[in-house]
C-alpha cells in the first residue's frame, strides 16, 4: 500500500482515544448507559470509519492477489495465532465453568416453564453454553494454525473446513448478544461487543473463503475492510468496554474482549500480508 495512504491506519488509535474519554465521562460503568446523548458526535466518527473504508477498498482495487498458499505469517503471525488460541480457550473455559456452576446438569433439560418456576426467566444459559463450547474448538482452530511453524513451515494451513469455526463461534456470540441485551439503544456495551462479532465473522468467513476457494481482488478488499473495521470495533471501541464488565464482576467476557483484540490482530496480520504479496505480484506485472 503506499506510504500517503498510511494514515488511514491512525483512524482507529484516535477512536480508541475518544472511546476511552467516552466511557471516562459519559458513562455509568454499572449499567453500561450512556449518561447524556451525543448522537451527532457517534455519527461523525462513524462517517470517518465508512469514509476511510471505501478509500481502503478504491486503493486496493487496482492489485492482484497471490495465492493462498503463497501468504508468508512468519514467527510474529504465529505468535499472534497461538496466543489468540490459548486467550480465547481459557476465556471459554471459564465462562463455561461460570454456566455450569450456576446451573446444575438436570437444569439443561428442564423447559422455559419449569426454569421459571425455579427463578430463571429463560434457558438463555443454555445458548451460552453452546457458545463456549463452539468458541473452545475456535480456539483451537487458532492454535492449530501456529503449530505448524515449529515444523518450519511458514504458510496458512490448517484445515479449511475447520476455518469456519470461528465464523460460527462469532455469529452465535452476536446472537446470544442481542437476545441477552437490554432492549436500549444507550447500552453502549452490549451494543459495541454485538458489531464487533458481526464484523468479526465477516472477517473469518471473508478469510476462509479467500483461502477455500476465490482469489479474486473483490475478495481482496473485502477481507481488507473487515481487517479495518475489527480494528475500529474490536479494538478501539471495545477495549475500553473491558472497565465496565470487570465492574459488573463479568471477568470472562472481560477476557473475551481482550481475547477479541488478539484475533482482529491475527486478521489484520493475515490482511496485511495478503496486501504485501499483492503489491509485489502487481509490480511484477
Amino acid at each position: 500500500m503506499s506510504k500517503k495512504y498510511r494514515y488511514i491506519a491512525l483512524i482507529p488509535i484516535l477512536l480508541l482515544v475518544a472511546r476511552i474519554g467516552d466511557v471516562a465521562l459519559n458513562m455509568e460503568l454499572s449499567s453500561g448507559f450512556y449518561k447524556s446523548s451525543n448522537t451527532e458526535y457517534h455519527l461523525a466518527q462513524l462517517a470517518v470509519v465508512i469514509i476511510a473504508a471505501v478509500m481502503l477498498s478504491h486503493i486496493l482495487k487496482n492489485y492482484t492477489p497471490p495465492k493462498s498458499d503463497d501468504i508468508w505469517l512468519g514467527g510474529t503471525g504465529f505468535v499472534l495465532f497461538a496466543a489468540s488460541g490459548f486467550a480465547l480457550g481459557y476465556a471459554n473455559i471459564r465462562k463455561l465453568c461460570e454456566i455450569i456452576r450456576m446451573h446444575p446438569f438436570h437444569h439443561f433439560f428442564m423447559n422455559r416453564e419449569q426454569l421459571m418456576q425455579i427463578g430463571f426467566s429463560g434457558g438463555q444459559f443454555k445458548f451460552e453454553f453452546l457458545c463456549a463450547v463452539v468458541g473452545i474448538a475456535a480456539a483451537a482452530w487458532f492454535v492449530s494454525v501456529s503449530l505448524p511453524h515449529f515444523k518450519g513451515q511458514t504458510g496458512l494451513n490448517g484445515s479449511r473446513l475447520f476455518a469456519l469455526v470461528p465464523v460460527l463461534w462469532y455469529c452465535l456470540r452476536a446472537v446470544s448478544m442481542f437476545v441477552a441485551a437490554p432492549i436500549n439503544s444507550r447500552d453502549s456495551v452490549a451494543v459495541s461487543i454485538m458489531v464487533s462479532c458481526i464484523i468479526m465473522a465477516n472477517l473469518w468467513y471473508s478469510i476462509a473463503r479467500y483461502s477455500a476457494f476465490s482469489e479474486n481482488k473483490k475478495q481482496l478488499q473485502r477481507i481488507s475492510v473487515c481487517a479495518f473495521l475489527s480494528l475500529v470495533f474490536t479494538v478501539a471501541i471495545c477495549i475500553p468496554n473491558i472497565v465496565p464488565l470487570m465492574s459488573r464482576a463479568k471477568a470472562a467476557d472481560a477476557i473475551m474482549l481482550a481475547a477479541d483484540a488478539l484475533t482482529a490482530a491475527c486478521g489484520v496480520y493475515i490482511a496485511d500480508s495478503i496486501i504485501k504479496r499483492s503489491k509485489e505480484k502487481t509490480d511484477v506485472q
